[in-house]
This record gives structure tokens, sequence and C-alpha cells, in this order.
């Protein structure tokens, strides 16, 4: 796998205690782990949370479709004396381009359960149910800009992220049935908003079929790094005692590593009998993207992180750059990640009905 740009070296001195050393900052899953070309089988790529099947079934609603484009991606880890991050940012892709991408993604999914004997509501007649207007009510607005935030594991590391989640054929933004624990974590708010799961309940119900909401999300980067922390300590030089200083330094580096990830590309199906979830167990590279590279000047210190990363998000002068810069060219992302996007369709409908 194609790594970016060896990144940032710092350290942080000081005069404290005594020294010990770590790694941290493994991504979810490695791109060193992960065959690009990999035969996609429900068996080896689809995880089931449930026992709902699409058997037999002749029409289904999708009151709930869109994508998650994780465009900013830092790395924090806490040292001795001191935290430092690692950001990488995607460039190139607007929210047009997302926008063509999401409503492509959506049909080609139509398609594909068309093609499995299931036809597909039409979001028209989803709007003419009592219940749709209390979903677009509660639900959020396309595009919407979400932050993240997740620990790898140890209170010394730290992964965030900056997303544009993105609906296919102007639908709503409902979170609530898709959230998982890496990619999209849940908001506090959300999960006050009864009427984000009873709505649709209602909806599902009034129109006497199942309901199936979908979330596709794509990640572009692998971010590492480690801490060590030496030095420290104190010695007697005659009737005096001497402190050694303590250092702490930090190393970054990021893997380019385009693809659906595993966990945040999921369908929950709810029928009369309850809910299950369909999601993809293994992360899915989008090959061979065209793309360019550039490593910021100066070092990771400037902890460009999330702060900067929502800052550029809703429009704002970053206060710090991005680490690294990921630059893709509109029309080949596009196309590719389209395909590979029918791909996972194809997989997941699939398993609904196999």
């Amino acid at each position: 796998m194609k790594t970016l740009l060896s990144a940032c070296a710092c350290t942080i001195l000081l005069l404290a205690g005594p020294a010990q050393a770590g790694l941290f900052g493994k991504e979810k899953n490695s791109p060193n782990d992960t065959d690009p070309n990999a035969v996609l089988t429900v068996a080896d790529f689809v995880k089931v949370s449930g026992k709902g099947k699409l058997t037999g079934v002749t029409q289904v609603a999708i009151p709930n479709f869109f994508v998650q484009f994780v465009s900013d991606q830092t790395l924090e880890l806490k040292g001795r004396l001191g935290a430092n991050s690692y950001t990488t940012q995607v460039r190139g892709i607007d929210n047009a381009t997302l926008q063509t991408i999401a409503d492509a993604l959506y049909d080609g999914f139509a398609e594909e359960l068309k093609a499995a004997g299931i036809e597909v509501i039409a979001t028209e007649t989803l709007e003419a149910t009592k219940d749709f207007a209390d979903i677009r009510k509660a639900a959020r607005v396309s595009p919407y800009t979400e932050e993240s935030s997740t620990g790898g594991g140890n209170r010394d590391e730290k992964h965030q992220g900056v997303s544009t989640l993105v609906s296919a054929r102007n639908l709503p933004i409902n979170v609530r049935n898709t959230i998982d624990d890496y990619w999209l974590t849940p908001d506090a708010s959300d999960g006050y908003k009864v009427s984000l799961v009873t709505a649709p309940m209602k909806v599902s119900q009034e129109l006497k079929v199942p309901m199936l909401d979908v979330r596709l999300t794509v990640a572009f980067a692998a971010l590492k790094g480690s801490v060590s922390n030496s030095g420290g300590g104190s010695y007697q030089v005659g009737a005096a005692t001497a402190t050694n200083a303590s250092t702490t330094s930090f190393n970054f580096d990021a893997d380019l590593f385009p693809r659906f990830v595993d966990g945040g590309n999921l369908v929950a199906l709810v029928t009369t009998e309850g809910g299950t979830i369909y999601s993809l167990a293994k992360p899915v590279i989008i090959k061979d993207l065209e793309y360019s590279k550039e490593k910021a000047s100066g070092g990771g210190s400037r902890g460009a992180g999330l702060l900067g990363a929502l800052e550029r998000a809703v429009g704002g002068q970053a206060k710090m750059d991005a680490d690294a810069y990921i630059d893709f060219k509109a029309e080949d992302f596009s196309a590719k990640m389209t395909a590979r996007g029918r791909e996972i369709a194809h997989l997941f409908v699939e398993a609904l009905t196999h």
C-alpha cells in the first residue's frame, strides 16, 4: 500500500519522571491486511445481526439512504509530557460530486433490488404518507457536516474525523438506525428524537412493506504513529540532587487507503418482526483511483486536528493546515466509487434475499 508521506517527528522536553515508550495510532483496519482484488462474497464480507430477510417480498420502502464521505482524519497521541496530532485532508471533491455519487448509488441499489424481483416504493409515495413529514422535521438536512471522535482502545490514542453526509434523491438523513461505534457515533440529540424511530415504523406499517435504511461510508487514509518517552529521574552529584531532562517524541505517518469501511457500510432492515443489520465485515478498496499528494510544510505540532478541520468544513478560515493532502480528480473519483458501490449493493441484496 502506498505511503502518503513520512510525517513529522516532534519532541517535547520537560523535567519529569521515569521513561516509557509505546506504539499507538492503529486504524480499525490496515491496508496491509486488505486484498484489493478479493472476490466479494456474502460469506466473507457481510456480517448479519438478526434474522430478517426479504425472501418472498415484492416491495420495500427506503426512507433513508445517505453516503458518509470522511474528508479529514486526525490521529492524536498523548505522551507523558504532552499530546500531538496528525491530520490528512481530501481535496478535489465538492458537494455536487458527492450528490451525483449518492444518487447513482441509490439508483444502483434500487436496480439490484429490482433484479431480485423487489420494487422500491417511489419517494413521492413516501412523502404522501401522514408520518413522513415527522421524519423530515427531526432528521438532518443534506449535506450535513459531521464530527466524529473515537478512542482507539486506550486513553493515549484518539481517532477523529470530519465527514460530509449526503442523502440520495432528496431523502432526509436519519442516522438513528445506522450508527456504529467508530465512524458515526450517536449524537445525543438524535437519541432524544423518538420520531426518528417511530415515524419510519409508522410509514412502513401504512405502506405494508418492509423498510430499509442504507448508509455507505468511505474513508481514504490509514493513520499511524508512535510516541516515545525517555529521560527523567534524578541522581546525586556530591551533596546535590540533579534531574535528567525528560523527552516525549512523536512520529506519524499515513497510508493511502481509499475504501468502503467495515462497520460503516450497512443496511438496516425493519419488518413487523423486528430489525436486522447487514454490514460490511471487511473494508472494500476503491481501486485504481487517480490522485496526487502533498505534504504540508512544518511539523505535526501545529495539531491541525479536528478544530481546524471543522473550521474548513463549515467554510471558515482554518487556523492550521493539514499535515498531508490527498487530491482526487472528481470525474475519475465519481466513476470508480460508483462502480465499486454498485458491487457492494449487489452484495447486500444477495445477502438480504438468500
